[in-house]
């Protein structure tokens, strides 16, 4: 008679299993996507970057202080990761600017802001690879980093400089 119970309740757990993987495949309100950030991170921004996409994203912290967290950033092209990294401690945001970089290329500039200053990178993708051009730390008075007509514009104080291809 045990047998039969132990065999009615193996009966019952599969096909509770059965019926949530049926329901897991049709529900059509939240479909499951591959999140593209590390382990644990919360998924800030998903914006194209010609065939590739630029994922911003953030690990652990509070909400109520942008500092307590770890910011980063990775560059996808489809399963591929190109580029990834993760901003120092202590900074309370990254932004990213996309846009064409000379001819068949695109750039982004990385911004990682430590409050009055912050870190600005150039990163370049290509068919199948991403690299940094450039780094440069500048204080938000004192200058900054854009993507315009093809070419990343670095402007400290009165002195611009434009790095083309």
């Amino acid at each position: 008679m045990r047998s039969v119970w132990i065999a009615l309740a193996v009966i019952v757990a599969g096909s509770l299993f059965g019926a949530f993987l049926l329901w897991r495949a049709v529900d059509s309100n939240a479909p499951a996507s591959r999140f593209v950030g590390p382990r644990g991170a919360l998924l800030i921004e998903d914006r194209p970057l010609g065939t590739s996409r630029i994922v911003t994203w953030r690990i652990g912290g509070h909400a109520e202080e942008p500092a307590s967290g770890l910011y980063g950033v990775t560059i996808w092209q489809d399963k591929r990761r190109l580029y990834e990294r993760r901003a120092a401690p202590g900074a309370t945001g990254i932004r990213v600017e996309t846009g064409r970089y000379g001819g068949t290329s695109r750039g982004a500039v990385l911004y990682e802001d430590h409050g009055r200053c912050g870190l600005y990178r150039a990163v370049v993708t290509g068919t199948g690879s991403a690299g940094q051009l450039f780094s440069r730390w500048l204080c938000a008075k004192r200058g900054s980093v854009h993507l315009r007509r093809g070419a990343f514009v670095i402007r400290v104080g009165n002195r611009t400089t434009a790095v083309m291809s």
